[in-house]
């Protein structure tokens, strides 16, 4: 499986692929950048991060579980 490959710092997507463990380290970035609201996102469509980890410690537990699968 392949995604999209964003350029962080710009705050776009590439018209490139990752894949393996730069998708999984790409995913996981994102997932906390929004948590951390420092990236926009539709609220309308996808994941509720807010319900999804409503603390830190969660969210710590379930992005070390997901590195560790």
């Amino acid at each position: 499986m392949k995604d999209i490959k964003i350029d962080f710092i710009n705050k776009k997507m590439l018209n490139e692929y990752v894949d393996n463990k730069d998708r999984v380290i790409q995913q996981i970035k994102l997932a906390v950048q929004v948590w951390k609201e420092d990236w926009l996102l539709n609220e309308d469509f996808g994941v509720d991060y807010d319900t999804a980890w409503g603390d830190t410690l969660t969210m710590g537990a379930d992005i070390k579980e997901q590195i560790k699968q």
